[in-house]
């Protein structure tokens, strides 16, 4: 897609499309959402093109699983090569995505103009992405866990705190080394999944799950069997008294 004239003495300006969170292959209440996944993906794709954009970034948790489904894969996948279709494609990892099964098909995404980006990487190994045919630089960050990022020594001898502040200055440095090369020629994007320092947490069915999970060790004989608290395909949770 051509790159539209940029004003003289500027760059060209690049139409970025960002997503992220897909979650593929997630269920609600037992319900497979695989039909609403191919539907919304497909009209990202979509609008994708209607909006002719120059680029684009998915950020992360694209699958719910870190073992996805063959169905899971597919429809990914597939969302993944439709969007290349309109315009080159930057993925990264999250805390939901199994990074090895990620770096297995990279090569066969990058054939389709996806490129890949599931574990850290210096600048020049593929952590700072050059998209073909742009005046683009991404900086990809993949999820990188605490675990992942503080050493096991630190985590014997530290306390919470001190990890929170080994992660962040850690993280610091891994940012500020992937973004060291970029310069003043080309657009600079930072694309990461990771999370916020002061972020607030929200609702999510999820989160409801755990709590009824509890619920159930405090009331039920036998919580994988529940007599009180039950789920009720299709409507949620029921609880019975006697």
């Amino acid at each position: 897609m051509p790159i539209r004239s940029p004003a003289p003495g500027t760059i060209a300006g690049v139409r970025i499309l960002h997503t992220s969170d897909w979650h593929v292959g997630r269920t609600m209440r037992g319900q497979s959402r695989a039909a609403e996944h191919q539907a919304v993906l497909a009209d990202l794709a979509r609008q994708a093109g209607a909006l002719a954009v120059d680029a684009i970034i998915v950020a992360g948790d694209i699958f719910d699983l870190s073992a996805p489904t063959p169905e899971s894969e597919q429809i990914a996948y597939r969302a993944l090569l439709d969007l290349a279709e309109v315009a080159p494609v930057v993925a990264v990892a999250g805390n939901h995505d199994n990074p090895r099964r990620l770096l297995a098909v990279a090569p066969l995404l990058d054939l389709g103009r996806v490129v890949m980006v599931a574990s850290v990487a210096r600048p020049d190994e593929g952590g700072l992405v050059e998209v073909a045919g742009l005046p683009l630089r991404v900086a990809a960050v993949p999820w990188q866990s605490q675990r992942g990022i503080v050493s096991a020594d630190d985590l014997m001898n530290k306390d919470a705190f001190e990890h929170a502040q080994d992660y962040a200055a850690r993280m610091g440095r891994i940012l500020s080394a992937l973004c060291e090369p970029m310069g003043t020629d080309t657009v600079n994007v930072l694309a990461g999944h990771m999370m916020v320092h002061g972020g607030e947490a929200t609702g999510s069915e999820r989160a409801i799950d755990v709590q009824i999970n509890r619920l159930r060790r405090k009331i039920e004989t036998d919580p994988s069997n529940p007599v009180y608290l039950q789920t009720v395909r299709g409507k949620g949770y029921i609880l019975y008294v006697d």
